[in-house]
């Protein structure tokens, strides 16, 4: 465990340049954590910009670590991260997409509804009791203007 929060800061900076397989990751952040806790024995009260000066920029150390592994697993790791943010990316965006289609579907609909521009195909009506078919079909022909179809 890195004691010092600087440190800290600066062995998750190397970490996030590291671009290798899983299994040789580990390791690496064993030399960062390594390599850190020997700088902070000589030099204890050391600050972040302490650790970026005397033993380099985070991406520049991370890449001095790579160039010990195999090129074909630091291709093939940068490879999978590059591909793994592009389909990240598709993804959203087709759920972005797909939902700013529905959200507007839903909203044609709404406006439909409110000005009344959706066509009613059946009209269900309960004849009263008291009137007789005949007197029934008069009074909707009358009231509403609709035609009966035998």
């Amino acid at each position: 465990m890195i004691p010092c929060k600087a440190a800290r800061k600066y062995a998750r900076a190397v970490g996030r340049h590291l671009v290798c397989p899983a299994s040789r990751r580990a390791r690496l952040k064993q030399l960062i954590q390594h390599s850190v806790d020997a700088y902070l024995e000589e030099k204890p009260e050391a600050g972040f910009p302490d650790l970026v000066r005397d033993i380099g920029t985070p991406k520049l150390f991370a890449e001095s670590l790579l160039t010990g592994l195999p090129a074909d697993e630091v291709d093939a790791a940068r490879r999978f991260r590059k591909n793994r943010s592009r389909i990240i990316i598709a993804v959203l965006t087709a759920i972005v997409s797909t939902a700013f289609v529905l959200l507007a579907l839903f909203y044609w609909k709404y406006q439909d509804a409110m000005r009344g521009d959706f066509i009613v195909n059946e009209i269900w009506v309960v004849q009263p009791d008291d009137m007789s078919p005949e007197e029934f079909q008069e009074y909707i022909s009358e009231s509403y203007g609709i035609r009966w179809e035998k």
